[in-house]
């Protein structure tokens, strides 16, 4: 898949040292994560339906 779109945000320096930091030591790179976020949040979250991200509480 060719990757030509920027996605630019601006987040907390501890956050961010956090995630690069946690990224390392899964020796995983920053970006794939983002991307593999935004295609889980878009399947859970597409057509307006609540997805897994965020279950609802079960009251049995």
């Amino acid at each position: 898949m060719t990757k030509s779109a920027g996605l630019r945000i601006r987040v907390e320096p501890s956050l961010h040292r956090q995630f690069l930091e946690t990224c390392q030591a899964r020796k995983v790179k920053a970006s794939e994560v983002v991307r593999d976020f935004m295609r889980l949040y878009i399947e859970n979250n597409a057509g307006g339906r609540q997805g897994q991200l965020f279950p609802e509480k079960n009251n049995e």
